[in-house]
């Protein structure tokens, strides 16, 4: 055959572009079956990381030189003041153990295994609550501490719970079980002992004196007897000592003194001569409905409907004003909280209750005598109150958040049911039925 006669038959426009296209696909396919490979592998080491991560014992230490926040795995977070010295381990199982030395803390632990804290002086046992320790040695005792203890005990364990329940056990005796509300403590060679609620602390929950019928009862008891927030305990405590000893002075006192006959019958809608009484003294009392630092919105039961001839459309009337009351408290008490503290973060997760008793343990003492001058002269009438807030002092904002809650209540009523029902419903047991504190002491007393 005469190949040199062959014609070569020309190929088509698209054949280079065919070529090329069917090349690049093979191409493709190999290069996307390698990256989805790699992808493969890729995920699967990073599921194995992260199961390794999260199943691999967990171990840290901390010498706190300010307030510090810390998280221990996903369950639990503590809250460890100055001078506080901690380490800690969590196992595979989330079983965590924690050794508190020295100092104090709040913790806040969610169900799950077992949690653990050891001291020096005793351990306890979690499953699920929000408490405080405080590890207290003979040459740091405070006034409260020393009250508890004998001078021969060498340091304790203080335990205060504020919600759930914990158990705190010594090598001296069997664990006992502290309830929300609770304090307890442990020393060397003796049985943890619980510290018995004395009668002065505040908020108080009792009913008003000359009502006919007892106030809405306490719900949550985490929130009416939770006495602080962080580990500040003995100073609350010590602050209590002083109200009572104020309260046996008073007492004693002459019988034409008018303070002394004034203590034993507290109004909490007084009128004009006794306000201009208490602002010589620099008395400020409080009160407001019963549930407004708990979590959840308190409700109109039947006692509030009996108390106060409430109908349905009243009653719906109350619980709105509540309820809006509830959210103003829980939106400022976080504000100021963080205004006092800066601390954002325990804010987040901290209970009302818990930001409040903090704020008050947090205002200075000098703060706080310096606010109550002012408002008990501005409710006698002796001065103007002040037309702006913004200049003052943190804690001062605070005071004067917390001693108008009374009036603000009054004041969210007036609108569901006009101002002279709620005046009336204000004035019918002298005060508002639930909680009330009374504040005293002018400055450098």
């Amino acid at each position: 055959m005469n190949f040199d006669t062959w014609k070569t038959p020309e190929p088509s426009a698209d054949f280079a572009d065919r070529v090329t296209n069917r090349l690049f696909a093979q191409q493709d396919r190999t290069r996307r079956g390698r990256r989805l490979a790699i992808a493969a592998v890729a995920a699967s080491a990073l599921l194995l990381a992260t199961w390794l991560l999260r199943t691999m014992p967990q171990e840290g230490t901390h010498t706190a030189d300010a307030r510090t926040t810390l998280a221990l795995g996903d369950r639990a977070a503590i809250v460890a003041e100055p001078h506080t010295s901690l380490s800690w381990r969590v196992e595979r199982s989330g079983r965590t153990i924690v050794q508190h030395d020295r100092g104090a803390a709040f913790y806040r632990v969610d169900q799950g295994e077992a949690f653990t804290v050891n001291t020096p002086y005793g351990s306890i046992d979690v499953r699920g609550t929000c408490f405080s320790v405080e590890v207290s040695e003979m040459g740091a005792k405070t006034a409260a501490v020393s009250a508890v203890l004998s001078a021969a005990v060498t340091g304790a364990v203080f335990v205060t719970v504020y919600e759930g329940r914990v158990a705190l056990g010594s090598n001296g005796g069997e664990p006992i079980a502290i309830d929300a509300g609770e304090r307890a403590y442990a020393t060397p060679g003796q049985a943890a002992k619980k510290i018995a609620q004395t009668s002065t602390q505040r908020p108080s929950e009792a009913a008003p004196q000359n009502a006919a019928v007892a106030p809405e009862p306490v719900r949550d008891l985490a929130a009416a007897q939770t006495k602080i927030a962080t580990l500040e305990s003995a100073l609350a405590q010590t602050r209590s000592e002083v109200e009572s000893l104020r309260a046996a002075q008073a007492k004693s006192a002459a019988p034409n003194d008018p303070a002394a006959a004034f203590k034993h019958q507290q109004s909490f809608r007084p009128g004009p001569e006794e306000l201009a009484q208490m602002a010589k003294r620099c008395e400020v009392r409080i009160d407001m409905p019963p549930g407004m630092f708990q979590r959840e919105p308190p409700s109109v039961g039947k006692r509030w409907r009996e108390n106060y001839n409430l109908n349905d459309d009243e009653a719906r009337a109350v619980k709105k004003a509540m309820q809006a009351m509830h959210a103003d408290v829980q939106k400022n008490v976080r504000e100021l909280y963080i205004l006092v503290t800066g601390d954002g973060e325990a804010a987040k997760w901290l209970s009302p209750q818990a930001m409040f008793e903090e704020l008050e343990d947090k205002t200075a003492e000098e703060i706080q005598a310096l606010a109550r001058q002012r408002i008990s002269a501005e409710r006698a009438g002796l001065q103007p109150p002040p037309t702006d807030a913004a200049g003052f002092s943190p804690g001062e904002r605070y005071m004067r958040w917390f001693t108008g809650l009374s009036d603000a209540f009054e004041a969210k009523l007036a609108k569901e049911l006009g101002p002279e029902r709620a005046r009336a419903m204000h004035d019918k047991f002298e005060g508002w039925p639930g909680a009330r504190w009374s504040m005293n002491g002018c400055p450098g007393e």
